[in-house]
């Protein structure tokens, strides 16, 4: 809920009510995002907010194709005043008939001078109506029309008086024929093209919201011309919808651009296998597997999540075999802008669904999918994109200095992140053949100056011992191990 651009409240819909409580006396916008609301519109944009307890019903209608798609066919009669009209509208799939007057055209009193005729796709007559010069009945019905239903007017003046502002009309004949198809009506004798005039139509809406800044800039929760535009573009075949997509690609919302990414994994019967949650904002992508067997076709990785860190090294990892059990399961993992995150499905062409939750645009599918976390969206990048790890980049880094008999002499421990070097030196003898320094380690801050040192003589008995040095970046360390071919283990953890 709105107060002008600053929200009230806001609640999640997990049924067909919801409640909000404590907003004081107003008039309040609602707005509805996420999930699939995109291709809904509903009524009453606005609730009114006066008394202690207030009730508003939404209803909800899911867009059509050709929710933005209306047709008029106009009978003009006497003097060429409009004596009954066919309106089509797209979303509703409803045909209206108004009989306007009830004397058409008296020079053909007691005569047919119109006739209006519907029928259903298996060629039923759910409407008729016959309209004579003079007492014709005035009335306005709605009437169902949808895909391979038939409509058919006679009209006695047919060639001046029958009139649209579509060419759908053949003036040579006083019986016209119409089927209704996905773009609109088809004359069946003039086989005009109505995907071309559905794609004009669509076009002229584009172009309308193009041209109003407020429209235009408006979000597309809060427009519903946006998402009929939209639902009708994504109802095009190409190249048309490419061509759209271009064209009009101000109006349209960034398929990863947001905060929030849901990917969901389904198996065999389409039953859930795992579901993601990626939250730039919160930095954070949370996995909930529920118990489940993926599927028994496969038994070998069905599916697969795995996260990197901007240097390319493993963050998580968690394969879904197809004939393996996994049990109820929730992980987190922490991301940040650079990480990258792959998923792989078997069948990611009908069994992958990637959403953006921000804007409630489905990501195109494929097998494998490949992102880069920016900071307010994903890119999409390719494997090739993925650094390949290097030894020496990383955040933890273990050193491991042996003796005589590969016992430790000593370890030590960088962390560059928490910025400490640990130093963790057993009860011990380095090596007895060695009466002389036989391994050591040197810390310097960045002008050279000593920080920690530490010298191991072979003969000599050290105790145990912990000791830790703080690391700040331009700090320089040094280890030197008379044996380090065979007895210096230096290991990136990460």
């Amino acid at each position: 809920m709105h107060d002008g651009s600053n929200v009230v409240q806001e609640k999640a819909i997990t049924g067909n009510t919801v409640q909000f409580s404590n907003i004081p006396n107003g008039v309040y916008s609602v707005e509805v995002v996420g999930g699939s609301s995109g291709d809904y519109t509903f009524d009453n944009k606005y609730v009114f907010i006066k008394e202690k307890e207030n009730q508003s019903e939404l209803t909800f209608s899911k867009l059509k194709a050709a929710s933005f798609r209306n047709q008029e066919i106009r009978l003009l009669g006497l003097s060429d005043q409009i004596i009954a009209k066919l309106n089509i509208d797209g979303q509703s799939e409803t045909a209206k008939v108004s009989i306007l007057t009830n004397a058409p055209h008296v020079y053909f009193a007691n005569q047919k001078y119109a006739e209006i005729t519907i029928k259903d796709a298996s060629n039923k007559t759910i409407y008729n109506q016959v309209i004579e010069g003079t007492n014709a009945p005035v009335e306005t019905k709605g009437v169902p029309i949808k895909e391979g239903y038939q409509v058919e007017i006679y009209h006695r003046e047919a060639g001046s008086r029958l009139k649209s502002t579509e060419n759908i009309v053949d003036s040579s004949r006083n019986t016209n024929t119409w089927v209704m198809t996905k773009w609109g009506l088809v004359n069946q004798q003039l086989k005009n093209d109505a995907k071309s005039e559905f794609e004009k139509q669509l076009r002229d809406l584009g172009d309308m919201l193009l041209g109003e800044t407020s429209l235009k800039e408006a979000p597309i929760s809060l427009s519903d011309e946006k998402k009929s535009f939209l639902v009708g573009i994504q109802s095009l075949e190409e190249p048309s919808k490419s061509e759209f997509m271009q064209k009009y690609a101000e109006l349209l919302p960034e398929k990863l651009k947001g905060q929030d990414f849901q990917f969901v994994f389904k198996g065999l019967g389409d039953h859930l296998v795992t579901q993601m949650n990626v939250s730039l904002s919160n930095g954070l992508v949370t996995i909930e597997t529920p118990e489940n067997k993926p599927h028994v076709y496969f038994n070998k990785p069905y599916a697969s999540i795995t996260i990197y860190n901007k240097y390319g090294v493993e963050k998580y990892n968690q394969d879904f075999v197809g004939t393996t059990n996994y049990p109820a399961k929730i992980g987190q993992v922490n991301i940040e802008t650079g990480d990258y995150i792959r998923v792989y499905h078997e069948e990611g062409e009908s069994r992958l669904a990637v959403q953006n939750r921000s804007n409630f645009m489905f990501l195109d599918k494929a097998k494998t999918l490949i992102f880069k976390v920016e900071k307010n969206s994903l890119k999409a990048v390719s494997s090739q994109d993925i650094p390949v790890p290097k030894v020496e980049v990383g955040d933890e880094f273990q050193y491991i200095l042996k003796g005589l008999g590969d016992h430790i002499v000593t370890q030590m421990n960088i962390s560059l992140s928490k910025g400490t070097a640990t130093i963790e030196t057993p009860e011990n003898k380095p090596h007895v053949y060695f009466n002389k320094s036989y391994a050591n380690i040197e810390i310097y801050n960045k002008y050279g100056v000593e920080k920690y040192k530490q010298d191991y003589v072979g003969t000599t008995n050290y105790l145990r011992s912990t000791k830790q040095v703080n690391l700040v970046k331009g700090d320089f360390i040094k280890v030197h191990h008379i044996e380090g071919e065979s007895r210096l283990v230096i290991q990136n953890k990460n």
